[in-house]
């Protein structure tokens, strides 16, 4: 996926992530699924600091790691980002001065990779980066419950922003390959312009991740199921 210019990632958060009460709970939960003694976290694809931010309020030292710089300088004006050491590399060759307790990868962002060989080589890359016995958490959309469209449209208004939105998707079911397009109208204190972000996930079934997991070595995988999200876990 293309990193994100500094206008998509100015209004990123007003049309994805707005619910800031989701992603503490979200956090809460990957939290449970590794040790106690868990210290230092990565947090891989962290774009606007989503699940970095409340895991620093849960007193953990995090890492904040995208590819993407604009994203970050929106996390930074963010309260409790200051806490975040921000990174830009990429999580799939990304090596840290230390290893990590545990990773995180939110928001479906391991669908992205394609192939099945870039997963695994991005899965061996998070394991490089752990403790022996660290853990990597992380979430996909359950498609076999909610179905794999999400087309539709939406009206957003908040602190004098106003955006008009509409998504259209294209799914080959036969190769798990969603398509999405979703163009924004905003209207910014008068200012008028439109964005388009489009990109390309694959879905992979829990137990296809699983067996991934075990090829890049690692062990004791496991999968927990709550709501529309698939939790996806294992120990290096």
């Amino acid at each position: 996926m293309r990193p994100y210019t500094k206008k998509a990632a100015k209004y990123y958060d007003l049309l994805h992530h707005r619910d800031v009460k989701d992603a503490t709970r979200q956090v809460k939960l990957m939290a449970s699924l590794w040790r106690k003694k868990t210290k230092r976290v990565l947090d891989a694809a962290c774009g606007t600091g989503r699940l970095s931010i409340p895991l620093v309020k849960m007193g953990y030292e995090v890492t904040g790691l995208d590819i993407t710089p604009a994203m970050m300088e929106v996390a930074k004006q963010k309260k409790g980002s200051d806490k975040v050491r921000f990174v830009v590399g990429d999580m799939c060759t990304y090596k840290g001065k230390k290893k990590f307790d545990a990773i995180v990868c939110g928001s479906n962002t391991l669908c992205h990779l394609m192939t099945d060989k870039k997963a695994v080589a991005c899965l061996k890359n998070f394991r490089k980066n752990l403790v022996r016995g660290g853990t990597v958490v992380f979430d996909l959309w359950n498609c076999e419950k909610w179905g794999y469209s999400l087309d539709g449209r939406k009206t957003v208004r908040e602190k004098g922003v106003t955006v008009h939105y509409t998504a259209k998707d294209r799914i080959d079911k036969k190769a798990n390959i969603h398509q999405w397009e979703d163009r924004a109208k905003i209207d910014d204190h008068g200012e008028k312009l439109e964005l388009v972000f489009a990109g390309r996930l694959r879905w992979r079934p829990a137990d296809k991740w699983i067996k991934m997991l075990e090829k890049a070595g690692f062990k004791h995988p496991g999968v927990r199921y709550v709501k529309d999200k698939i939790y996806v876990f294992a120990k290096a």
